[in-house]
């Protein structure tokens, strides 16, 4: 390496200034930043201090193609250079370690022009044959001065073999690739239908059949029907193994089958994960597939179902893609284990609830599921205990658990639409309703239950007022506060009754019962206590329509 020497960057090293870990030794790297086809090796290595690790970095980043060596610095150290003329005989002689030894004679030295044949390949020259007369040179044959022996040597016409082989083996793959696309995939189908109804356990009608070859040769079903109408369909399924569908042979089970988009019901996807295929594959991938309960979509949900190699069902995984969903099912004796857990999630988008975390572990059978484990967040509270769905030709639901610190405004509000009472509602709760969506359930609604209300206010009703303004006087509107209210409630489609009322509010206290209809109208008798001694009780008569009240002493 020449002090003047001039290294430029490749393409290489251009791209390599851009991706650090292409060039990691930071020795090499140094150099190659300040390599920019003008600074000579000279003035590199005095900006950098170190001529011996600029010439090793240099050699290191040319044999790994970051830098070659610029046309100008290899100009600039070019020299004119006679080519010397071939060595005679005798010239040949005195280098070859295979020439004369001292005292021999010497091969005079004017013979210019010998035949290649008189001298062996070390430069030794041969004794002439007896009786050999001295060969003249023949055309293109003899030596001439300056001239390389490839120059000597005549051009040979070379058959294009590879070109021969490259079109024979383009023309090979085309003939596959126009009988791979132009095959009648879809005479297939019957034995498709046939295979995947055996799976399924329901009949199945595919509407096209065609091949993918990328990422991965597969055949792909569109438009998949599966069983009665409402039951589901699939948008695509892919069947890897093209090959093996063609001959006719059974494909491999590790090949992962993946389905794409549709609408699938609980009932048929319990059917399918529950039914054990021996045959069939150990997974298969679902994308954007909607479950269906008693027609309304769940959500569109993404995961994989795995088996056995026995063909029974291990697990399948499934969740929505924002995660606010995730399923997970496995046998559990003869039945279909669910657990499920939610953030932010309506069961329908008609329910008239969103919880915001939802935990449950049940059985799934048919068309129904028994959570014996559910723990419900909604209306700044929670319910835990069971509960049981039913979609099939009694549909309903049912449940029996605690409710905790419940806003009871949201649920007055949920029930009628009138919020006439406030506080954190906990107790017990028993409860049925009947229907097929949302608002069937809440008109049939039944529940039944010990509340406490705590911390919280009555709306409508002035009952201090009341007795303050005595007998004869009627007290309109206002509102009651309280820091506890306990009573048994019994709702049903008729209204709400709360008997056993206790209301206590600092000195006063208030005995009794309230009956509320669905559109509001109210009564109730309440004995009122201001001092809490029970033996000065009023008795206290309501009246009226929510949100106003009327109140008079009896």
């Amino acid at each position: 390496m020449n002090s003047s020497d001039i290294y430029v960057k490749t393409p290489q090293g251009e791209e390599a200034m851009t991706q650090r870990t292409r060039v990691v030794q930071r020795s090499q790297r140094m150099v190659l930043v300040l390599v920019d086809g003008k600074t000579r090796v000279a003035e590199l290595s005095a900006k950098i201090g170190d001529s011996r690790l600029v010439e090793t970095a240099l050699k290191e980043l040319e044999a790994g193609g970051f830098i070659v060596l610029s046309g100008e610095s290899s100009k600039e150290e070019a020299r004119p250079v006679s080519r010397p003329a071939m060595a005679t005989p005798s010239q040949l002689s005195q280098f070859s370690t295979f020439g004369p030894k001292p005292g021999q004679a010497a091969v005079s030295s004017s013979a210019e022009t010998v035949m290649p044949s008189n001298f062996s390949t070390f430069g030794r020259p041969l004794p002439p044959r007896p009786g050999a007369a001295p060969a003249e040179p023949g055309p293109g044959r003899q030596l001439e001065t300056g001239r390389e022996p490839d120059e000597r040597q005549p051009t040979r016409r070379v058959l294009p073999i590879g070109r021969i082989i490259g079109a024979s083996l383009g023309l090979g793959i085309l003939a596959v690739a126009g009988a791979a696309l132009f095959y009648p995939y879809g005479n297939h189908r019957p034995e498709l239908e046939a295979s995947l109804s055996r799976q399924l356990g329901v009949p199945v009608r595919i509407g096209e059949v065609t091949p993918r070859f990328l990422p991965a040769p597969a055949l792909e079903l569109s438009r998949v029907h599966l069983g009665q109408e409402g039951e589901g369909q699939l948008d695509s399924v892919l069947l890897p193994g093209l090959w093996s569908h063609v001959r006719g042979k059974a494909p491999d089970r590790s090949e992962v089958i993946r389905i794409q988009g549709g609408r699938l019901s609980v009932e048929a996807l319990s059917r399918w994960l529950m039914r054990p295929d021996a045959s069939g594959p150990l997974k298969v991938g679902v994308r954007q597939l909607e479950l269906l309960v008693a027609g309304s979509p769940l959500g569109a949900l993404s995961g994989e179902i795995q088996r056995g190699t026995d063909g029974r069902l291990q697990l399948a995984s499934l969740q929505s893609d924002d995660r606010g969903l995730r399923l997970e099912l496995k046998p559990r004796g003869q039945d279909l284990e669910v657990q499920l857990e939610a953030s932010a999630w309506k069961p329908v988008n008609s329910f008239p609830l969103t919880f915001s975390h939802a935990m449950a572990q049940g059985v799934l059978q048919g068309a129904s599921v028994l959570l014996d484990s559910v723990d419900l967040r909604f209306l700044d509270g929670r319910y835990e205990g069971d509960l049981r769905i039913d979609w099939g030709a009694t549909p309903g639901v049912a449940g029996n658990g605690s409710l905790y610190h419940l806003n009871s405004a949201g649920l007055a509000a949920l029930w009628g639409g009138h919020a006439s009472i406030s506080g954190g509602l906990s107790g017990s709760l028993r409860f049925r309703a009947g229907g097929r969506d949302p608002e069937q359930l809440m008109a049939s609604l039944e529940a039944e239950g010990d509340w406490r209300i705590e911390r919280g206010e009555m709306r409508g009703v002035d009952l201090a007022n009341a007795i303050r303004l005595g007998r004869g006087q009627v007290a309109r509107g206002g509102s009651t506060r309280f820091e506890r209210l306990s009573t048994h409630a019994r709702l049903s489609p008729t209204g709400l009754q709360l008997s056993h009322l206790l209301l206590e509010a600092g000195l006063m206290q208030a005995r009794g019962q309230v009956e509320v209809d669905p559109a509001g109208a109210f009564q109730g008798r309440l004995g009122v206590d201001l001092s809490r001694s029970g033996s000065t009780a009023t008795t206290v008569q309501l009246n009226g329509r929510l949100p106003v009240l009327e109140a008079f002493v009896q």
